[in-house]
């Protein structure tokens, strides 16, 4: 089955769903599909994360330069046609959602993707599954049985699943902490929407400040990176976060697995999957108490542990 994955693809990505691409690809792969990318980029798709790293791989890619959204959508169809694709992963990709009134009558489905319940996804939700347009996906995929029921508010009657992007167990696994030492790691896109990064960062530094042993990691890129290593070199206790930036996805949990501990402390979520890759390398995952994904995954005192705050719950 030739099956066409849509991708936004954007320079320092480090985000769940970028991950879940490459994995998505190389599982199809394996399992006899012949998975393609589409690739929407703000620039030059040779300079874009995924874009590169698939054609490296040997993998079916096609990248566009976004200008416009009908450009974007007359594209979407001229290289679904062109690659004589099944089925179209439309994912969060809003022209793969428009290309959906030409490509469905074609007898190609549409799968839209709700990795989340935020304004993005509702938003989403609201313009492409519901009954009433267009330009209808076939069928929607929710990471978790939370973010399917909000979607459910829209997608009256459409076809749907809850699937977790997932995430692999690597050979390398994180081991219980040498007495007197505790290492935390967050991952995830540096930002305040949703992560709430820079309060992520006072938390951190106040753990390593006030308990013996701890030390904690930073992972990701994003538009607040000067802020929070500005932030960091100010806070007591900050000298012992280790901001490291944005690291390749495929060394991710890697390096994951030279801690102990997963730190996720959102204010929303669909299902981490950086959260998910630390579990799968051992670690073990404080949170806070969020309605989404995250109680899918964390049972307190038994998979993980939650938290009220990003201050003194937290420490």
């Amino acid at each position: 089955m030739m099956v066409v994955i849509c991708a936004w693809d954007v320079a320092k990505d480090v985000s769940g769903p970028a991950a879940w691409v490459r994995r998505l690809v190389v599982q199809l792969s394996e399992l006899g599909d012949e998975p393609h990318v589409f690739c929407y980029c703000a620039g030059n798709p040779a300079l874009a994360p995924n874009f590169s790293w698939l054609k490296e791989a040997g993998y079916p890619v096609s990248g566009l330069d976004v200008k416009n959204m009908r450009q974007a959508v007359r594209w979407t169809l001229e290289q679904t046609a062109k690659h004589k694709a099944d089925v179209v992963i439309a994912d969060n990709v809003v022209p793969a959602h428009y290309a959906a009134k030409w490509l469905r009558p074609a007898g190609i489905p549409v799968v839209s993707v709700q990795h989340s319940h935020d304004q993005i996804y509702n938003n989403l939700a609201r313009s492409f599954l519901g009954p009433s347009t267009e330009h209808r996906a076939s069928a929607y995929v929710a990471v978790s049985d939370f973010v399917k029921k909000s979607a459910e508010v829209h997608a009256q009657g459409l076809r749907s699943a809850t699937i977790a992007c997932g995430a692999p167990l690597p050979k390398i696994q994180a081991q219980p902490p040498d007495r007197g030492e505790l290492r935390l790691i967050y991952v995830g896109r540096i930002t305040e929407r949703a992560k709430r990064v820079l309060e992520v960062g006072k938390a951190l530094s106040m753990a390593c400040d006030r308990v013996p042993g701890v030390t904690a990691t930073m992972v990701g890129s994003g538009p607040l990176a000067d802020e929070l290593t500005d932030l960091l070199a100010k806070l007591p206790g900050g000298e012992k976060v280790d901001f490291r930036g944005r690291l390749p996805l495929d060394e991710v949990q890697h390096v994951m697995a030279q801690h102990h501990v997963c730190v996720l402390l959102s204010d929303y979520e669909g299902t981490p999957i950086s959260l998910m890759e630390g579990m799968g390398a051992a670690l073990v995952p404080i949170v806070t108490r969020l309605e989404s994904g995250v109680p899918e995954l964390v049972e307190e005192g038994v998979t993980g542990f939650y938290v009220d705050d990003r201050e003194e719950d937290f420490v």
